[in-house]
């Protein structure tokens, strides 16, 4: 069944917690290894394998060069069940970037989408990717 969920909180505000515990998901989550966040990996659910991310550097986020390739690559794959996209931000909603064409692939799919997005960038995700979207706040 096509089903649409956003996952909204702050920033720090327990959404990749939420679709950690989502039973049978897979998909890509956001992970960090300390609570400084200062380096960021993606994280495939189904394989346990991971990708450096973004590192900060002097207060802003570089993002290693492969790492949206890799997780859309795994992303694509996905055509059935629960599949978690954390998460989208500005790169996606301002540049078309990311992981935008990997909403996009995904929402033609029959599958339960969870995307998880920032509060403040709410109404900027509902205008960009125009579907029902149940909006959850953990």
């Amino acid at each position: 069944m096509k089903e649409f969920n956003a996952v909204v909180a702050p920033r720090n505000g327990g959404k990749t917690s939420f679709l950690r515990k989502l039973d049978g998901a897979k998909g890509i989550l956001t992970l960090s290894s300390d609570k400084s966040k200062n380096q960021l990996y993606l994280h495939d659910i189904a394989t346990g394998e991971e990708v450096n991310f973004m590192n900060r550097v002097d207060g802003k986020y570089v993002i290693q060069k492969n790492a949206f390739a890799w997780g859309e690559e795994r992303l694509l794959k996905l055509d059935s069940g629960i599949v978690v996209v954390d998460e989208c931000g500005l790169i996606e909603l301002e540049r078309r970037e990311g992981f935008y064409n990997s909403i996009v692939k995904l929402s033609e799919k029959e599958i339960s989408l969870f995307v998880s997005v920032r509060d403040s960038f709410l109404d900027l995700f509902l205008s960009v990717f125009p579907y029902h979207w149940n909006v959850i706040r953990p």
